[in-house]
């Protein structure tokens, strides 16, 4: 036990101690300089505004977290589905995988203000639009490549043991998916305008809103 503490304590130790003094690097060369809040808050300053705001924030990351999980869930599910429904008609597939492509290659700022115009620029219903849009469409081109990208010796195998085409999806082409399904490039954040999300709170500052007492 004492050989796993010291094994965590030599992997965590260095870090947190750069860390730390790091900290207390900055707190002094703003306070020994004389820098002026606004310019280079000190990290004491930072929590102290972070405590004073914290029933705000708190709503903030909550709203915010739950856009961000709740597009993440349907975009996986949605994207998912929609692959498993291409494979088993091909006709659709050729016709929604182009598709997807190019609307997987549009930029973000190009379709958050469509779904701005439809759902509202105040509401998270756009907002979880933009997220669930970002998920969706790597999703399902990848899993649908995954299904798809057998290799033919082993349908063959299946098909000489008489394996029905739902035994053939789920014993062969879904554990295929997987990787391609594990190789998703990280999702980024969609921009967030609702009034209690935490891209409203850190635009605070450019507003009447904020506290500028230190300033």
């Amino acid at each position: 036990m004492f050989r796993r503490l010291r094994g965590r304590a030599s992997v965590l130790g260095p870090p947190i101690t750069v860390g730390a003094v790091g900290l207390l690097l900055w707190e002094a060369v703003v306070r020994g300089f004389g820098i002026r809040e606004f310019l280079l808050p000190r990290p004491t300053s930072i929590v102290e505004e972070l405590a004073d705001n914290w029933p705000v924030l708190r709503h903030a990351i909550w709203e915010t977290g739950w856009i961000a999980v709740s597009g993440l869930l349907i975009g996986i599910l949605a994207g998912v589905a929609l692959a498993f429904l291409t494979t088993r008609f091909r006709t659709l597939e050729e016709g929604l995988t182009p598709l997807a492509v190019v609307v997987n290659a549009t930029p973000i700022v190009a379709l958050a203000p469509i779904f701005n115009a439809w759902f509202g620029i105040t509401g998270t219903l756009s907002n979880q639009s933009v997220v669930i849009a970002v998920v969706f469409f790597p999703v399902f081109i990848n899993t649908s490549r995954g299904l798809i990208a057998v290799h033919p010796d082993e349908i063959e195998l299946m098909n000489s043991y008489a394996a029905s085409k739902w035994t053939i999806f789920r014993e062969v082409r879904v554990p295929n998916a997987l990787p391609f399904f594990c190789q998703l490039p990280p999702v980024g954040g969609a921009p967030v305008g609702n009034r209690r999300d935490c891209g409203r709170i850190l635009r605070w500052p450019s507003g009447s809103h904020w506290q500028r007492d230190h300033i």
